[in-house]
């Protein structure tokens, strides 16, 4: 146990690679404007009926995949999606135990195998690359200016990556890694977020996506996402 503790502590402090172990922190107005003088900025306002936020389908080129939202549900909280904290992510469990009153969301997902960048194709691949991201926080979204020979990353406020997936083998350390079938055929999953007041009522209005966290794109319309249609809520 006390390994366990000492390891979740790492965990906190050390942040998560993909979506950062926390949300992105608001930026007070005096630092986002000093922040934003020279930064291309994406001032546009975005809503549903944009082609951006269409998508229910998306083909990633970095580890390969066309991810397809089949459907998903919005809790109140963790117990009334009817999942125990012990079948989280050791990073849910970290979470959970900072007693904070999240919100919980189920999206049910299948994936199609297709080529990744190297133009091969993966027997197994990591599902823990979406975000969940809020229109409003979407289009506050900006490139900051970059140091010299740097690629720029979007500077976006956005939610947890997944602490569940229904079929991922508790505590272990590929939590999230599962087996990718033969060229052309799919796998089906479920992966559990969860969701500040600000993201769980922007699911509720249909204004959420979830962000593909591995992209480098240069501008808003760029950025991966797929649109959480409130038609597919099941």
């Amino acid at each position: 146990m006390k390994s366990r503790i000492r390891f979740l502590v790492v965990m906190l402090s050390a942040g998560a690679f993909l979506c950062a172990c926390e949300e992105g922190k608001p930026l007070n107005l005096s630092e986002k404007e000093k922040k934003t003088e020279d930064a291309d900025l994406s001032t546009d306002k975005y809503s549903s009926d944009d082609e951006l936020f269409q998508r229910d389908s998306l083909q990633v080129q970095y580890q390969g995949g066309t991810y397809h939202v089949d459907s998903w549900k919005l809790y109140d909280n963790l117990a009334e999606a009817n999942i125990s904290i012990d079948s989280l992510s050791d990073y849910g469990v970290m979470l959970s135990e900072t007693g904070k009153d999240f919100k919980f969301m189920l999206v049910k997902i299948s994936r199609t195998s297709t080529a990744d960048y190297e133009g091969d194709f993966p027997d197994q691949a990591y599902v823990n690359i979406f975000c969940p991201v809020t229109l409003k926080n979407l289009s506050a979204a900006y490139l900051p200016e970059a140091e010299p020979d740097m690629v720029s990353r979007i500077d976006m406020e956005h939610g947890y990556e997944p602490v569940y997936l229904d079929i991922g083998e508790i505590g272990a350390s590929n939590y999230f890694e599962i087996s990718i079938p033969p060229e052309g055929e799919s796998v089906t999953y479920s992966l559990g977020f969860f969701l500040s007041e600000e993201e769980y009522l922007a699911g509720k209005n249909g204004e959420l996506c979830l962000w593909y966290s591995m992209d480098e794109a240069q501008s808003v319309e760029d950025l991966q996402v797929l649109f959480l249609s409130p038609e597919l809520i099941r």
